[in-house]
Formats: C-alpha cells, structure tokens, sequence
C-alpha cells in the first residue's frame, strides 16, 4: 500500500485540465465583434463557416502563455483535401500612443489537416483573436476560366467546424501516462 500516494500522484499529472468549448456567436465577422471568453484553459472553438465567411474569437491572457497550438479537429475536415482554402489565422493586439493595431503572428494556410498546425511559443500576456477563414471564395473567375487542375470545386463553406487548442505542450502528459502504465505493469507483476 506504500504505492498509493505514488499512483495518485501520477494519476493527478496526466489528469490535465477541464476542457472550455468557446462556441461561435453571430456576428463574428470582425475583431470589432469577435466572439469573446477565450481564455488560456480553452480547449475547443466550435462554429458554422458559410461560404466567403470570417469567424473571429477573441482570447484575453491574464499571463503569459508558453505555448499555444491550433488544429482543426472536425472529423469531416481533418485529412479531406477538398477543404484546401480553409485557413486559422492567429493575430495579437498591440496598443500604442497612435492607437491599437493588429499583428498577424501566424498563418495555417490550407489548414484542412490536423499536421498542419499553429504552434506559437512565449506568447506575452494581452488579447489574441483566432480567425477562421473560408478562402475558396478568392478564387477568382480568370483562374477558372484557365481551368486550371489544382483548384478545387466552388467553396461553398465549410459547414461546421471543431478546432482544438491546447497550452500544455504535450511531452509531460505523455510521460505521466508512459509512467503511470509503467507503474501499472511493475505492481501487477509483484503482486503476481
């Protein structure tokens, strides 16, 4: 029984966090109406992208965070080559004595499959916005007239969508995990 402080210990470190699904509200077209209550502990964005549509979710970081990575997560995007001009954009508000502008910090262009990821790290405390794009709206008419044989058919939107966040990068939960089983099998193998 001496292994029961040890095993709790480990089950509390592969635990993580509670997960937060900030959910897509109308208008969103703008950082000006950018759905807001993002947070750090965030784990989902979840929303319906029409066709040329914007989906801005505001994030405010009371601290600074280490790491940040953004995937989509939707069964129906991920690995479906057919959502190419699907893009997540990560921008910072920066406030100066002339006024507040937007600093793009990173692209996922094309961002239909989960690999394709924004991973940003030492981010400093202050207000993010996480944009979701539908670009096959930029495809002009001349490029289809050229008919040329990379782009895919008319967007017609994305539909709904999951994105996933996480700010805990992910080796330590891993090596919880690893060491928790590890545990498992050298306690099942004594008391064998």
């Amino acid at each position: 029984m001496r292994w029961l402080p040890f095993l709790g210990l480990m089950m509390g470190l592969s635990g993580g966090a509670q997960a937060f699904t900030l959910f897509e509200t109308e208008p969103n077209d703008c950082f000006c109406e950018a759905t807001p209550g993002g947070t750090a502990q965030t784990s989902f964005l979840s929303g319906v992208l029409a066709e040329a549509d914007i989906d801005s979710y505001r994030f405010d970081f009371a601290q600074s965070v280490p790491y940040l990575s953004i995937r989509p997560d939707s069964p129906n995007i991920v690995g479906n080559s057919s959502y190419g001009f699907f893009d997540i954009e990560l921008w910072q508000s920066v406030t100066t004595r002339q006024g507040e502008f937007f600093d793009l910090l990173q692209v996922c262009d094309d961002c239909w499959f989960s690999a394709s990821a924004i991973e940003a790290y030492d981010l400093p405390a202050g207000t993010y916005y996480i944009v979701v794009v539908d670009e096959n709206s930029l495809i002009t008419p001349a490029a289809a007239v050229n008919n040329t044989p990379e782009l895919p058919p008319p967007s017609r939107g994305l539909g709904a969508y999951t994105v996933a966040l996480s700010t805990t990068v992910p080796e330590p939960a891993s090596l919880a995990l690893l060491g928790s089983a590890l545990l498992g099998l050298a306690l099942r193998r004594r008391l064998a």
